[in-house]
C-alpha cells in the first residue's frame, strides 16, 4: 500500500513523504513519530527562523510543534517531549518558569535540556561552581562595597560590568565607566548582583559562542558589539559571524561541558580569548540562540542529537 503525506512549510516549501508499505507497517510508522513541543513564549509563540530549520531537520522522526510555555491553555501532557527553545521572557517571571518546570516533572515529560539543568543554569551563581577559567566575578551587595572595589582594583579594571543573577539578553546589564563606592551602591540597590571587571577584548576581538549538541562541537560564531556599546546581542546592534573557532577554545569548552552532571542536548559556551586562553563568560543551557540560520547545515547535527536522546 502506498501512502503520501505532504507538508507545507512557512517558506512555501512543500515536502511529500512517500511510504510503500502494508497497513501494519504504516501504523508502526505513525506510532514511532514523536510529538515534540518547541517551547516558545506568548509574545512570539511561533518558531524562530533558526528553530524552524531545526524542526524541519527532525521531521523524519518528530512532529515539532511550537507551544508557548506561559500559555495556560497548552496541554503539555499530549507531548512526548519538550525542547526549551525561545522562552525568552523566563527571566522576567522566574517563579512562574520554575512552576512550569515543576509541572513538566509531574507530568513525567522529558525536557531538553532536563529540568535540573535548567534550574541550575537559571541563576548565574553557577559560575562560582565551575571548574574552569571564568571571567573574574564576585557577588556584589551593599554590605561588601569595599570588597568589590578591592576586587576590581586587583584586576586593574577601571570599568566594570554589573549583571542581575537571573537575566537574559543583557537585560538590566550595565557597564560602569568609573566605579566608586557611591556609584556602585546606587546601581546595586537592595539586590545582589554579579560584578565583573570589563574585558576590553569583547570590543576589540569579539566574544565567541561555541555550539555543542550532545557534547559534540557543531559550529562557532564570533559576536561583536556595535561601536560605542559593550553588548554583543543583536538587540543592541551587535553582529554575529560564522567563523572557525580557535582549536584550544573548542577543547576548553568541551572540557567545561564534560564536568556537568548530564550531557545537554544543546549548549552554547560563551567566552573570550585573553593571552591565548579561553575565559568562560556564560554557559547558555536554557534558551540560547544557536545561530542555525547562519549555519543551516548544523540543523542536521541537532536533529541527530535529538534522535539519539529520544531513543535513550
Amino acid at each position: 500500500m502506498s501512502i503520501f503525506h505532504s507538508l507545507k512549510y512557512p517558506d512555501n516549501t512543500v515536502v511529500t513523504l512517500y511510504f510503500s508499505s502494508t497497513i501494519n507497517n504504516a501504523k508502526f510508522l505513525s506510532k514511532t513519530m514523536k510529538k515534540i513541543a518547541f517551547a516558545t513564549y506568548s509574545n512570539t509563540p511561533e518558531l524562530t527562523p533558526s528553530d524552524f530549520l531545526l524542526a524541519r531537520a527532525a521531521g523524519s522522526f518528530a512532529e515539532c510543534i511550537p507551544a508557548a510555555w506561559d500559555d495556560p491553555n497548552v496541554e503539555w501532557g499530549r507531548f512526548d517531549a519538550v525542547i526549551i527553545r525561545s522562552t525568552w521572557n523566563y527571566h522576567l517571571k522566574p517563579n512562574d518558569f520554575q512552576a512550569w518546570l515543576d509541572r513538566l516533572d509531574k507530568l513525567n515529560i522529558a525536557a531538553y535540556n532536563d529540568t535540573s539543568t535548567l534550574r541550575w543554569n537559571m541563576d548565574k551563581a553557577y559560575l562560582f561552581e565551575m571548574d574552569a577559567l571564568i571571567v573574574p566575578s564576585i557577588r556584589a551587595h551593599r554590605q561588601n562595597i569595599a570588597e568589590c572595589i578591592d576586587f576590581l582594583s586587583s584586576h586593574d579594571s577601571p570599568k566594570a560590568v554589573l549583571k542581575p543573577f537571573i537575566s537574559a539578553s543583557a537585560n538590566r546589564t550595565l557597564l560602569l565607566d568609573s566605579v566608586s563606592p557611591a556609584s556602585l551602591s546606587e546601581h546595586i540597590g537592595d539586590t545582589t548582583a554579579l560584578l565583573q571587571p570589563y574585558f576590553p577584548e569583547v570590543a576589540s576581538d569579539g566574544e565567541w559562542s561555541l555550539m555543542f549538541f550532545n557534547g559534540n562541537f557543531s559550529h562557532a560564531i564570533l559576536k561583536r558589539p556595535a561601536r560605542g556599546d559593550f553588548r554583543v546581542q543583536s538587540d543592541f546592534g551587535g553582529s554575529a559571524e560564522h567563523l572557525e573557532a580557535p582549536p584550544d577554545a573548542v577543547i576548553t569548552a568541551g572540557q567545561i561541558l564534560s564536568t556537568l552532571d548530564s550531557t545537554p542536548l544543546y549548549a552554547r559556551v560563551d567566552g573570550i580569548i585573553r593571552n591565548d586562553k579561553f575565559y568562560l563568560m556564560e554557559l547558555e543551557l536554557i534558551e540560547p540562540e544557536l545561530f542555525i540560520k547562519l549555519v543551516p547545515e548544523s540543523a542536521t547535527a541537532f536533529a541527530a542529537a535529538l534522535r539519539k536522546k529520544l531513543e535513550m
